[in-house]
């Protein structure tokens, strides 16, 4: 089976996208690639279609309602109703920041090398909550203070180049934003993911990389 890239777009022109897929296939990758878009007036679709990339435009949240609030937190919803909707099963699934990312090398290889038997594979920002303004902020505002004291010292991990599995990682789709919802903020995805990834109930499926791993 074939492996999946998954971006979340909105508002975003090809030329600000175009640099991520060229250096996704110019790395070897061969894969699919998928993108979930909000908010279209650059008619990217098109550009994108031509490039033989799945498109998918979300139109309602998980109650069936147009109240689609945060492209970070709704994004993981929409990714596990495109995955769902697909007719095509996937060995693993890369999702992947659609606009700050460039690959050197490609990402398939270094999960074959890296994953192993964990289900996800989630990448350290190489410093603690407690030791980054935004982080720690974002944090407290999603979850309080008394789960910021319980999470401050763990290592941030960064949700938006996140790996693994493509059965365990749909789910982890939509517990991402099933956790996400309980928060007051709109933009709460990167603090329900460290939150998830710090439970002991996923003991022995995750696997930590640092920035040392490439």
């Amino acid at each position: 089976m074939k492996d999946l890239v998954i971006l979340a777009i909105g508002n975003y022109n090809w030329d600000q996208i175009k640099p991520l897929y060229n250096s996704l296939r110019q790395s070897g990758f061969t894969g699919d690639v998928g993108a979930i878009i909000y908010n279209d007036p650059h008619n990217i679709q098109k550009n994108l279609e031509e490039h033989g990339i799945i498109t998918y435009l979300p139109m309602t949240n998980h109650l069936g309602k147009n109240a689609l609030k945060s492209v970070q937190n709704d994004r993981f919803y929409h990714m596990w109703e495109f995955l769902n909707n697909l007719d095509t099963e996937y060995n693993r699934i890369m999702s992947i920041d659609s606009r700050d990312v460039i690959f050197q090398t490609n990402p398939s290889d270094y999960l074959d090398e890296h994953l192993g038997d964990f289900d996800i594979l989630v990448p350290s920002e190489g410093l603690a909550y407690k030791d980054e303004v935004w982080g720690r902020q974002n944090f407290h505002d999603s979850f309080g203070a008394k789960l910021y004291d319980w999470a401050k010292d763990f290592t941030i991990y960064n949700v938006g180049t996140v790996a693994g599995k493509a059965k365990f990682f749909k789910d982890f789709f939509l517990l991402n934003y099933m956790v996400s919802l309980g928060t007051p903020i709109h933009i709460s995805d990167q603090a329900a993911f460290n939150l998830l990834v710090n439970l002991n109930v996923f003991d022995g499926k995750i696997k930590y990389a640092n920035s040392e791993s490439g």
